[in-house]
């Protein structure tokens, strides 16, 4: 029959021990921890927080991070938000913005968006701004998305410069809607860090939560993932916008972490 360590034991010496072992304390503790981080089951950042910020009069705002890298690493969470302009913030939805540590905003409107739209002066005790303009061109949304890779490259390379500024972090980037724009640099950020084409596709279209079903439809953004392929892929692409690999380095240094260990099992079965 299988003896089992339940967590909650007091010491390593109430251990039940297989017949004949001859195991040391020392050599108990090794094993114990060898075996909790082997069962420890690995917690995925992005079923594990609610990554919306739930405010009053910003749409569409919620944190890019969250999503895993590799077997080991994932998108630092609290570290870049992305959402609507912030025109009609109210003092709550403030205090919210301010509880998330952001300190730079970086506006991708164009001067008319932002002259008949301004961000709220409320956020400027603790902000400040930084104006990259992304004009929209195309004549269907594909096109559109497609013509963001193609002749907004110089506005990319500026975003991901600001990324590799630490004391920018937190910060939150945002255009009109936090849709188009916003969510075409995301699928740029998240694909120069690691992030798979299928869960980078599945994060831009959280915005459809935010306006409703068909706000927001797959092939758009495939549009924008495509062009990139095209180029030669996400590293020739942004070498090709001026965002270098020392660049890209920096702003996996800020964004990246390792992804978090838990222990939800019950107890521990040490010994078969």
């Amino acid at each position: 029959m299988a003896h089992r360590v339940h967590r909650n034991s007091s010491t390593l010496s109430s251990f039940p021990k297989r017949p004949g072992s001859a195991l040391r304390r020392t050599g108990c503790s090794v094993l114990l921890i060898a075996a909790l981080l082997l069962a420890a089951p690995v917690s995925h950042g992005a079923e594990a927080f609610d990554r919306w910020l739930h405010l009053a009069q910003a749409q569409n705002f919620r944190d890019v991070g969250g999503y895993d890298v590799g077997a080991t690493s994932m998108v630092a969470i609290g570290r870049v938000f992305r959402s609507a302009h912030l025109f009609g913030v109210t003092t709550t939805d403030v205090l919210v913005i301010q509880a998330r540590g952001i300190r730079r905003i970086v506006d991708l409107r164009t001067s008319i968006e932002v002259t008949s739209y301004p961000d709220s002066v409320l956020l400027d005790s603790f902000t400040s701004h930084t104006y990259i303009p992304v004009a929209l061109g195309g004549n269907t949304m594909p096109l559109i998305y497609q013509n963001l890779v193609v002749f907004r490259g110089p506005q990319w390379n500026q975003v991901f410069h600001v990324l590799t500024n630490r004391a920018f972090l937190p910060l939150d980037y945002h255009c009109q809607a936090g849709q188009d724009r916003t969510g075409v640099m995301t699928a740029l950020l998240l694909t120069s860090l690691g992030v798979d084409r299928e869960t980078i596709i599945a994060d831009y279209l959280l915005t459809n939560e935010a306006y409703g079903p068909g706000s927001a439809q797959r092939e758009w953004i495939e549009a924008a993932l495509d062009e990139v392929q095209l180029r030669g892929g996400i590293d020739a692409y942004l070498d090709s916008i001026g965002t270098t690999e020392s660049v890209r380095r920096a702003v996996r240094a800020n964004l990246l972490v390792r992804r978090p260990v838990t222990c939800a099992a019950p107890y521990w079965q040490l010994y078969r």
